[in-house]
């Protein structure tokens, strides 16, 4: 499902794809690979999932000459002034088309030599089932695991319209290119 040795343990075995390249691989732009860290009992969930993104991301650049990260301390969303507020809240942990209660961090890009798409990986505070909950489009809301394929209740196939399940952030010029994409 991913490449040998794209991420470190404990993610080489429990990351998973979700989005457009799980619903179709054919018309992806790109591959989300998730990276689910464990939150439960932690005093400060977003301070665990940052720790891990790091982690994560110091693996990928020690590893791959073709990694951009994002979300490090170079990246605009981290150089505004620092704040509880705005590292714990909902919209801070809110990128285009996913819309989590939980926390999120992108640890960046990477582009293999011989891939067609580039793999973005991002830390996240939840398991396959949360993270698809989260999602804005019906069409995206599957994923691909090393256990086989798992579909949130609102998943509809490419051959169907694309819905919106999450409005709070999607915008009616994401809804039109993702319809296009599935020519719909």
């Amino acid at each position: 499902m991913l490449p040998i040795n794209l991420l470190p343990p404990p993610y080489d075995e429990t990351a998973f794809i979700a989005g457009g390249y799980a619903a179709c691989p054919g018309l992806a732009e790109d591959i989300d690979v998730w990276c689910p860290v464990d939150i439960i009992n932690v005093d400060d969930p977003f301070e665990r999932v940052w720790s891990e993104r790091n982690h994560i991301a110091t693996w990928l650049h020690d590893h791959f000459s073709t990694f951009v990260e994002h979300d490090g301390p170079d990246s605009p969303r981290q150089t505004r002034p620092r704040s509880w507020h705005a590292d714990h809240t909902q919209l801070n942990t809110t990128f285009e088309g996913y819309h989590l209660q939980i926390p999120i961090r992108r640890a960046g890009v990477v582009t293999l030599s011989g891939a067609s798409l580039p793999y973005h990986i991002i830390a996240v505070g939840g398991d396959v089932d949360e993270v698809l909950s989260s999602f804005d489009i019906t069409t995206h809301a599957i994923a691909l695991t090393r256990k086989g394929v798992v579909k949130s209740e609102h998943w509809t196939s490419v051959l169907d319209e694309p819905r919106v399940i999450n409005q709070k952030f999607t915008t009616d010029a994401r809804l039109a290119k993702i319809r296009a994409r599935y020519g719909r």
